[in-house]
């Protein structure tokens, strides 16, 4: 073809001569165009020809990776992929560019973990995972990755320190020293470099201390193992290169001025110049290339694929700021500037009439009616003039022919455009990925995870619940709201994302050490709650706060959001503390054990609720109790267990039966059923004294604000009752509810609120108790089962009044919306 689009002689020739050998395909998308050759280049080897004599052409190879070479691997077709990678592809580059952003620019955050993720900084895939969720948890940024305390606080976030969460600080401090120390250093040789000279030796440096050189050998060793010897060849030269580079850029331009923004920009131009090629691995495999480079003398058979308008032969256009008049100026005074239109269109052409004339014996051409995106394409305007001159006709690709997995579109893809499709196009790709084996992926593709019951295989099963299944009210719970989300949370082990911040169950943590101290104070000083003054209230509270930040969390208490926090919980927690003062001011029952473990490992402890199973093996519930008040009667000593709700709590009898709110129930059991002299002693309970379970509390503890509809004062009365009132059951002994002070039980919500029928079912006697018992045990036992079944399914169920989806973390991975 010439510059004016006609076809020149020896084209129009040649194209007379094999006028019976060309051949023009349509397919449907890229995807069937490169599935067709596959099957076609496979029918002619099996009919005798060689893989050396086919070549695959198309206007930019780079556009068909990932694609071609998918059907040419399928199909079991040798390959040689004839490409020049460019080097800003590599993640060495990638890092040496994160670095200088770093320097320029600090340390923000994004950069940091780009910086980390280039996989060459000798972080592992865990390690990295881990900063990375400590930092977004903590929103780390800028300044503070050099400061050592925004490195002390807790992984989880506003959650009392575990042991295992030391551990994990520790590995995020280890991460962080390997990434900030050399960038620092590097920054800071960075910026005082004011010649290319010096920062070539800064970079040089920094990549050595990196230890770069190393990382780079040992990925190439792991690529070579793995049987990818190109890839392998390219991770060991890349650090001669990027030396190489530097070299380059010091001989040419090694004292003029620089600064670390200009230098980068140098070194990019440099290697955006160098790539990597390679030579055939094998003597007889298909060649595929782009068409501007490819070389393709010998070759029998050609394919020149996604022949579409504008793509091949491509389109030219001038994004160029100059119009013809400007280029023509610039170009008499000796100023080059880029070809002009006709020159660029003859290239354009040249190409594909270079791929299209090498064919020695037949040519394939085919085009496509949708892009790799789905966006309707137009075939070449040389599609239709080599029909007219060839008297070839237009044949659709084969679909049958193709496979399931290469029928109408290519799943990868499909899944994605399944969001920004049309109804009509949905229902082709839907169908089109049902019929090749894709109905599962397509279900989660397209919304729930699960429209029905999914369990777990029995492998999987047998390895998470081997052995003893140990409980609590959480799990349990969590489970019944949702076991998907129960196994992504508890099996899995999968970390929510969610940022630091002082949530309703960090409040109650706080309150719950506020309270811990005031009354262990108390307690050891003999100082009577109910008459503690003002001060001393204050000071206790004050102190607790502080110790709460600094000991359990590990906050960095500088930060200004953390110190008006602490100051905000410490104003709003004293009124609970003035509550609890009025209740003790008129109550027989002595707080006695605070934060008690009923895990049993300790002689002090009381022990967990266990459950013989059928099998062999048990249910082990156990937990932590917020508070034990004890009173001692004639041979008696009645126990109660308090738990702090600094939220919304509403319980109601029947709760057990559901599997709801049974963990003051098992507390309770599990402190009157211990039977250890040591547990016991610090009871205060004296040999052959029974342990009589009086009552199950919980205490409200809420710091909002409270709002009446009239400024009576019966109606700030009702507002605070409700706000610091009780829930839970009492035991029905005139002895325990004697010794209780009677506006801080169960029974005492305002008239309004709840009728004496209602009331009468927060009360149990001792053989109600002993029911409670079995029906917690039935329950559990039922739970346990359905768990070891390997149900996963994901089936919300609303227990509470909030649906479990509404603040659900794991949303994302499922989809439900409703419970």
């Amino acid at each position: 073809w010439s510059v004016s689009g006609e076809i020149d002689n020896e084209t129009l020739q040649f194209t007379k001569d094999i006028g019976e050998r060309v051949r023009i395909f349509s397919a449907e998308t890229p995807f069937e165009e490169c599935d067709h050759v596959a099957a076609d280049i496979k029918r002619r080897v099996m009919e005798g020809a060689r893989y050396s004599d086919f070549a695959i052409v198309a206007a930019s190879a780079e556009s068909y990776a990932g694609i071609l070479d998918l059907s040419l691997e399928r199909a079991g077709i040798p390959y040689f992929f004839s490409r020049v990678r460019d080097l800003s592809s590599f993640e060495a580059v990638k890092l040496i560019y994160t670095a200088y952003a770093i320097a320029e620019r600090g340390f923000a955050r994004e950069e940091v973990l780009t910086y980390m993720k280039c996989g060459l900084s000798g972080i592992s895939a865990d390690e990295r995972d881990l900063f990375e969720q400590y930092v977004e948890k903590w929103r780390i940024d800028g300044a503070a990755f050099g400061r050592e305390s925004a490195f002390t606080m807790n992984p989880r976030g506003y959650e009392p320190f575990r042991d295992e969460d030391r551990a994990r600080l520790d590995t995020v401090r280890r991460v962080r020293d390997a990434i900030v120390g050399p960038l620092t250093e590097f920054t800071e040789k960075a910026r005082a470099a004011s010649t290319v000279r010096e920062h070539a030796t800064a970079l040089f440096g920094f990549l050595s201390s990196a230890g770069l050189e190393q990382a780079l050998k040992e990925r190439s060793r792991l690529l070579l193992s793995l049987g990818e010897g190109a890839r392998a060849e390219e991770n060991s030269r890349l650090f001669g290169i990027i030396c190489d580079a530097l070299d380059r850029l010091v001989d040419l331009l090694g004292d003029s001025a620089a600064d670390s923004e200009s230098f980068r920009n140098q070194l990019s131009v440099v290697l955006s110049g160098t790539g990597f090629g390679r030579i055939p691995a094998h003597v007889d495999e298909v060649t595929f290339g782009s068409a501007d480079m490819l070389r393709l003398s010998g070759k029998k058979h050609v394919y020149l694929i996604g022949v579409n308008e504008g793509e091949f032969p491509a389109s030219v256009t001038d994004n160029s700021y100059f119009t013809d008049r400007d280029k023509a100026a610039l170009k008499a005074v000796g100023l080059a500037t880029e070809p002009d239109l006709a020159v660029r269109g003859a290239r354009a052409l040249y190409s594909f009439s270079r791929a299209f004339s090498f064919a020695r014996e037949s040519v394939t051409l085919l085009y496509s009616r949708r892009s790799s995106a789905m966006a309707p394409v137009r075939p070449a305007e040389v599609i239709e003039r080599i029909v007219k001159l060839t008297g070839e006709r237009v044949r659709p690709v084969a679909i049958e022919s193709l496979g399931a997995r290469g029928r109408l579109f290519f799943p990868d893809m499909a899944y994605e455009l399944l969001g920004s499709a049309t109804q009509e196009e949905r229902e082709a790709i839907t169908l089109s990925l049902a019929d090749a084996g894709e109905s599962r992926a397509l279900a989660i593709a397209e919304g729930e995870v699960t429209s029905g019951e999914y369990t777990l295989a029995p492998e999987a099963v047998a390895l998470i619940y081997k052995g003893d299944l140990y409980l609590s009210q959480s799990r349990l719970e969590g489970y019944l709201e949702c076991p998907f989300r129960y196994f992504l949370r508890y099996n899995l082990h999968l970390d929510e994302g969610d940022q630091a911040e002082l949530s309703g169950s960090v409040i109650g943590s706080f309150i719950h050490a506020i309270l811990e101290d005031f009354f262990r104070e108390a307690r050891e000083k003999n100082i009577p709650i109910g008459s503690m003054s003002d001060e001393e209230r204050l000071r206790i509270t004050e102190r607790s706060s502080r110790r709460f930040i600094t000991e359990q969390l590990g906050s960095d208490a500088r930060r200004e959001r953390t110190r008006l926090a602490i100051s905000r919980l410490c104003r709003a927690s004293r009124p609970v503390v003035e509550g609890l003062c009025d209740e003790f001011a008129a109550c027989e029952y002595v707080p006695t054990l605070f934060e008690l473990s009923t895990e049993g490992k300790r002689p002090t402890d009381a022990r967990p609720v266990i459950y013989e199973q059928e099998d062999g093996t048990r249910l082990i519930i156990r937990g932590k109790v917020d508070r034990v008040d004890t009173m001692h009667g004639d041979g008696e000593v009645f126990v109660r267990v308090v738990d702090y709700k600094t939220g919304a709590k509403e319980f109601s009898p029947t709760d057990i039966a559901r599997g709801v709110n049974m963990q003051m129930f098992l507390y309770l059991q599990s402190i009157v059923e211990t039977e250890s002299p040591e547990f016991r002693a610090t009871l205060g309970a004296l040999p052959g004294e029974r342990l009589v379970p009086a009552g199950v509390i919980y205490a409200k503890t809420s710091i909002k604000d409270a709002v009446v509809r009239h400024s009576s004062d019966e109606e700030g009365l009702r507002a605070a009752k409700e706000l610091s009132g009780r829930e839970g059951m009492v035991l029905d002994n005139e002895e325990s509810l004697g010794g209780m002070n009677p506006e801080f039980t169960p029974l005492a919500y305002p008239e309004t609120s709840r009728n004496a029928s209602a009331n009468a079912q927060r009360k149990y006697t001792e053989d109600g108790w002993r029911d409670i018992l079995t029906t917690m045990k039935q329950v559990i036992t039922d739970i346990a089962r359905d768990m070891r079944s390997g149900r996963v399914s994901a089936t919300p169920t609303r227990i509470k009044a909030a649906s479990p989806c509404e603040y659900c973390s794991f949303a994302p991975v499922c989809r439900k919306s409703e419970a």
